[in-house]
Order: structure tokens, then C-alpha cells, then sequence
């Protein structure tokens, strides 16, 4: 329901973060958790792909989108000076999806954040920019997907998708600097950090967010995982015992993340009996969920060897 609003209303930053707080417990894909290193990897394959899907754009028709763009414009030249009507003109032609369109939306928001360092026209230029490169990484995932052999079309998405992940660090880590008590920056940036190995810079700010209700468990669950990439499982584990303690639901998706995350952290600290037994209720909530059904079918011939 939350995302097919956003789609209405792609600019309401409220509506925005309500679906990130729904989104916001990470997962990870199935099937690459021999060892710790893959899913090392599948942490920051994860967090790249959380991001190039959380932004959806409605679907408008060409003369649409120019007409929404000559009437954002009008409103900027004939009223008085409002940042509104700078950044709704900006929307416009990035909604526009085309080359110049972006071009013109970066330039129009450097002109005024350079004439009144309004931080909320560099904001929205960082949020267009993620935007644009988000929507390239997808189309050359499509054509990947075509010719999946064509070493040139790695090459260059492998480029793309660095230079985002760039883009989207810096973004996050300006946005945390001017809005110091928006828990939901400081939570983005630290999700950044994880996926550039930088665990200990990302710990403080996780442990800022989780102040913020509606990041609490997400934050949480984040501290965890890093513990548990900095390989102190022993902390890795009473994070995530709070962090399952504080759930509502044990079948919410948060829950289940969590609970995951927190029978791996005893795998990997020799505690298999531990593990297999927070394996199994998972697998009773959930039996599909992840690789569940095939560590516990190991886990039995370990324990019972």
C-alpha cells in the first residue's frame, strides 16, 4: 500500500520513509552462506540492490511530463522565490527520464544552493543523481541479462554500479552532517559503511539510530551484523537475543532476520546445538525462508555425529 501511494506521490518524503522503515530489516540472498566470506559478499550485493530498488517512478506519458515541466516552471518565474518551486521544477525534468532533463534539474539546483546554501537543494541534487545512476545500473542489468557472455557490459556496470555506491556514501554522509538529529540519515550512512567495510565507523552511528522507534530493530539488527563481520560473535550474540526480545512479532520479516542472523552468529562461534535449535523454530515460522532447511539438515549430522 505504501509503495503503490509513493507512486502517487513520489516527492512526500514522510510517505518515503514510512516504506524504508517497512523495508528496512536486511536480507540477504539465498543460497551463498557456505562461508563467512560469501556472505561477506552477499552483504554488499544486498545492499546495493535494497537501493536500486527503493525508488519506483510513475509510469507518465511523454506530453504529461512536459506539460508538468512548463507548468513547475512557470510557477518559478512568475511567483515569488520559493525553494518549493525549485525543487518541484527540478522533480519535473527529472521525471523527464531523459539526458538533458537530469542536466537541467543538476543545474538548476546548483545555481540556487550555490546563491543561498539552502542544504535542501544539494539534498535533492544528491537524490536525483542516486535517481539517474540507479535507473543506468538497472538498464544495463537488463542487457546483461540478454547477453550475459559480453565481458565489456560487466566492465562497464561493475564501473556504474562503483560509481554509485560512491555517490550514495557521499550523499548519506552529507544529509547525516546538516541534519544531525534526523535518526534516518545517520542509519543510511552506516548502511553505506557496512557495505564498504567500514564496520567500525558504522557501529556509533547504528547505535545513534536505534534511539529512533521506528529504526530501533533495523538499527539493532545492523550493530549485529557487524559484530559479527568483525567476527566477536559472543557480542554478535547478545545483540541479536535484545534485539529478538524486542520484536512484536516473531513472524514479522525483522523478526525472522534477525533470528537468522543470530543462529549464524552461533554457527560460526562453534555453538552448533545453539544454532540448530534457533534453526528449527525458524524453520517451523518459516521453512522456506533462506537456506534454513539445508543448515539444519547439516547442523543434524554435525550435532548427532
Amino acid at each position: 500500500a505504501c509503495e503503490a501511494a509513493l507512486q502517487l506521490r513520489p516527492n512526500d518524503d514522510q510517505l518515503r520513509n514510512e516504506l524504508r522503515d517497512l523495508c528496512a530489516s536486511m536480507t540477504m540472498e539465498k543460497g551463498k552462506y557456505g562461508q563467512t566470506a560469501d556472505f561477506r559478499g552477499s552483504i554488499r550485493d544486498r545492499e546495493t540492490q535494497e537501493q536500486l530498488h527503493s525508488q519506483e517512478t510513475l509510469v507518465k506519458t511523454a506530453q504529461t511530463r512536459q506539460k508538468a515541466v512548463e507548468a513547475a516552471r512557470k510557477r518559478l518565474n512568475e511567483g515569488r522565490f520559493s525553494p518549493v518551486n525549485v525543487l518541484d521544477l527540478a522533480d519535473a525534468l527529472a521525471d523527464l527520464e531523459t539526458e538533458q532533463g537530469y542536466e537541467e534539474a543538476f543545474a538548476l539546483l546548483n545555481k540556487y544552493y550555490e546563491q543561498t546554501h539552502d542544504f535542501s537543494f544539494k539534498r535533492r541534487l544528491g537524490e536525483l543523481k542516486l535517481r539517474q545512476l540507479r535507473s543506468q545500473v538497472r538498464h544495463l542489468q537488463e542487457q546483461l541479462k540478454k547477453t550475459p557472455n559480453d565481458s565489456e557490459l560487466k566492465a562497464q556496470l561493475s564501473q556504474l554500479t562503483r560509481t554509485m555506491e560512491q555517490e550514495e556514501t557521499e550523499h548519506y554522509r552529507l544529509c547525516q552532517e546538516n541534519y544531525p538529529t534526523d535518526m534516518r540519515y545517520k542509519y543510511e550512512f552506516g548502511r553505506c559503511l557496512i557495505r564498504d567495510g567500514q564496520y567500525d565507523k558504522a557501529i556509533p552511528l547504528f547505535q545513534e539510530a536505534q534511539h529512533d522507534p521506528k529504526l530501533r530493530l533495523a538499527s539493532m539488527n545492523k550493530i549485529g551484523l557487524c559484530f559479527f563481520l568483525k567476527g566477536w560473535y559472543e557480542d554478535t550474540i547478545d545483540i541479536f537475543q535484545k534485539a529478538l526480545s524486542e520484536c512484536p512479532s516473531e513472524e514479522s520479516a525483522i523478526a525472522k532476520d534477525i533470528r537468522y542472523n543470530l543462529a549464524r552468529s552461533y554457527e560460526e562461534s562453534g555453538q552448533k546445538k545453539e544454532a540448530l535449535e534457533i534453526y528449527r523454530k525458524l524453520a517451523q515460522l518459516d521453512f522456506s525462508y533462506k537456506d534454513v532447511g539445508q543448515r539444519i539438515d547439516i547442523l543434524r549430522k554435525d550435532v548427532t555425529s
